[in-house]
């Protein structure tokens, strides 16, 4: 039998990463910016438990969280600039977590 020509090609779709394709065309630096963290990701990426991360949070000595729903999340960036200012709250400038929190 023959076999089309086409099928000999190497196809042009695109590779999937996972991720929306819409998320794939924005540029990286947007991409992080949007970047949320659950509370486990925050504890991982600070080395600490999770029960820390929310005393941490209630004393006012991290960013503030987002609250979507009943979901918390934190921005990557948020704590990233926190940690640049070496953790500090004084010297953070942005808006800490709340008793609420």
């Amino acid at each position: 039998t023959l076999t089309p020509a086409w099928a000999h090609e190497p196809t042009a779709l695109p590779v999937s990463t996972g991720t929306d394709a819409r998320q794939d065309e924005r540029p990286p630096a947007a991409t992080a910016d949007l970047a949320l963290l659950t509370v486990g990701d925050v504890a991982r990426l600070l080395k600490l438990s999770q029960r820390q991360i929310w005393k941490l949070a209630k004393a006012k000595r991290l960013p503030a969280p987002l609250k979507l729903g009943r979901s918390v999340r934190w921005r990557a960036v948020d704590l990233a600039r926190f940690l640049e200012v070496g953790a500090d709250p004084a010297r953070y400038g942005g808006e800490l977590a709340g008793a609420d929190g």
